[in-house]
């Protein structure tokens, strides 16, 4: 997903949401679903380790604490990072 500078706050929950519904659509508990999320632009920046959750209202809880407007600007374009 493409994060935009300056998301709204109704946007950036959009998003949140889009991508918790997502998640939720796979069985994380059985333990053969990973998910990892990680903000780049120039530079990578991993929010969470394919390991790091096993079950799913940890990882809904931590996509909901996500600040989408922290994501570092590409130095390359002066744009915002993405989030996948």
């Amino acid at each position: 997903m493409d994060v935009t500078q300056n998301m709204s706050p109704e946007n950036q929950q959009k998003l949140k949401l889009f991508v918790q519904q997502l998640i939720s659509s796979f069985d994380l508990e059985s333990g053969s679903v990973h998910i990892g999320i990680i903000l780049y632009s120039k530079e990578a920046k991993v929010l969470f380790y394919l390991d790091q959750y096993q079950d799913l209202w940890s990882m809904l809880e931590a996509i909901d604490n996500i600040n989408v407007n922290t994501a570092p600007a590409s130095k390359a374009s002066g744009k915002p990072a993405k989030l996948y």
